[in-house]
């Protein structure tokens, strides 16, 4: 199975403007509910000083709502 729009999109997001590269593998993770508390964690506190994982956490949440 290929990625969604939502994957590509937040690849492309993340890797322009994150020094993280783990953050792409922890969205997923957590949009999919597989994280844990620890990851959540860090991801969460990494949110308040990155930009682009925080648009795509946004996106990607309000995505999975759907």
């Amino acid at each position: 199975m290929g990625k969604s729009a939502l994957e590509v999109i937040a690849e492309e997001t993340i890797e322009a403007n994150c020094k993280d590269k783990n953050c792409i593998q922890l969205l997923q993770l957590i949009v999919d509910g597989e994280a844990s508390e620890e990851q959540e964690a860090y991801f969460k506190e990494h949110l308040q000083d990155c930009a682009a994982c925080f648009k795509n956490y946004r996106v990607a949440t309000c995505m999975n709502k759907l």
